[in-house]
């Protein structure tokens, strides 16, 4: 611009979401990660073990507040590596079982078929699925005359996780 030199950067954010030259979404998470284990700092009083609310309110908070902060943009995201997705996915649970007042011998899985509760990838797959589905439907129609894609199942993509 006005022949003034841009410098090359290794990541930038864009709508709330940090993309690197190489989209693995690795400086997303740890920015997601800290985002999150502030605003759960705030919510600390409120989902503490010793807190006087309900567990279900507990997990009102927990889905309306503070899982968005982790969702956010996932059908875009979601095909990022795993140990990136495990960054999130403790941040998650740690959470969860601090509501549940979880002992340490007892496991996220027994604890979410208790509670009846997703795990978060779960819900990450469900929010994918729900918007890939919205796209046929969608009102605007440059969206609208996108080819469907069916992709291949040997290819690591955002749609094939969900497949």
């Amino acid at each position: 611009m006005h022949n003034s030199y841009i410098p090359w950067s290794q990541e930038v954010k864009y709508l709330g979401v940090y993309l690197d030259y190489k989209l693995t979404w690795k400086a997303h998470f740890l920015y997601i990660k800290k985002k999150f284990r502030d605003v759960t700092r705030k919510f600390y009083p409120l989902i503490s073990r010793n807190a006087k609310l309900t567990r279900e309110n507990k997990m009102l908070i927990l889905s309306s507040y503070l899982r968005p902060i982790l969702s956010y943009a996932c059908p875009v995201w979601g095909h990022a590596a795993k140990t990136n997705l495990k960054l999130i996915e403790v941040q998650h649970n740690i959470v969860f079982r601090n509501i549940c007042k979880a002992y340490f011998f007892m496991s996220n899985t027994e604890l979410r078929k208790a509670v009846d509760y997703p795990s978060f990838m779960e819900f990450i797959k469900k929010l994918s699925i729900k918007f890939f589905n919205s796209l046929t439907d969608h009102e605007n129609e440059a969206v609208k005359s996108i080819p469907l894609y069916t992709p291949n199942p040997k290819v690591k993509r955002p749609r094939n996780i969900l497949l």
